[in-house]
């Protein structure tokens, strides 16, 4: 009897063991929190006088909690994002419009993309990206442009700089050149966090870096860049320091990607 006993409870381990391994595991990859209808728009060729150029994104919101859109950063000036509604509910419909105004300042030649980045609170760990596409024919010519080219970027080389503006952008070409003799501070502000420009003296996140000032050089005259995935979240770091007192802070426009397109 006892013999028998043993059997049916190590059969039933067995059974239980075998139901165990053999339920699938649920895949987290496969919900997302924002669904989009699409998450890139080519604009095609955009003449410089056509005036601003616009696109929306559709989406559902499919988080499950209420959640509050606290901004869109760009890439670049010359793009610009409103959201509708700003407040979202687990189910909601919404819409981002994206505006590009293709005589801001001159772009890249050829085929370029500007991004768009979505900040909540609470926060998201996966930040949702959009991003557009668009070459432009300048059919007024480049003496015509609203802002001169990147206006207001720096070569790192020079010291005691007096900014123009509360800070400054600097290309992606002019970053690489200026890594050969570095003279600057580089702090990579993306979050969640991702590999790092070689050279990178410290890693802030871009909504933290007010409470993170002891990872900053002392000199607040010192030359510190800024960058992130695509430029939106060190613009914002950026402006942070600024507003602190720091006065020589540089965005890296692009990002991290605009950089490794260079090699």
């Amino acid at each position: 009897m006892r013999y028998l006993i043993g059997i049916i409870i190590l059969g039933l381990a067995v059974w239980g063991l075998m139901t165990l391994t053999n339920t699938p595991a649920i895949d987290s990859s496969a919900t997302t929190t924002f669904l989009f209808e699409e998450t890139e728009y080519d604009f095609g060729v955009l003449k410089q006088s056509s005036g601003i150029s616009t696109h929306d994104f559709p989406f559902t919101y499919q988080g499950i909690e209420t959640i509050h859109v606290t901004g869109l950063p760009t890439s670049c000036g010359c793009t610009s994002a409103t959201i509708n509604p700003s407040v979202l509910d687990p189910g909601t419909p919404g819409t981002i419009t994206v505006s590009f105004n293709p005589n801001l300042h001159a772009e890249p030649v050829g085929h370029f993309y500007k991004t768009i980045t979505l900040l909540t609170d609470p926060q998201l760990s996966d930040i949702p990206e959009l991003k557009i596409w668009a070459e432009i024919d300048l059919d007024l010519g480049s003496e015509f442009f609203s802002q001169e080219i990147h206006e207001g970027e720096v070569l790192l080389q020079t010291e005691n700089l007096a900014p123009e503006k509360d800070y400054r952008t600097i290309s992606a070409v002019t970053l690489k050149d200026a890594l050969d003799d570095k003279h600057f501070f580089l702090v990579d502000v993306h979050i969640p966090e991702q590999d790092h420009i070689n050279g990178t003296d410290a890693v802030i996140a871009y909504d933290q870096i007010a409470n993170h000032l002891d990872k900053l050089p002392s000199d607040k005259d010192e030359a510190i860049v800024l960058y992130c995935r695509s430029g939106s979240m060190s613009q914002q770091a950026a402006q942070t320091l600024a507003d602190l007192g720091y006065t020589n802070v540089i965005h890296l426009e692009g990002g991290i990607q605009a950089f490794n397109q260079l090699y």
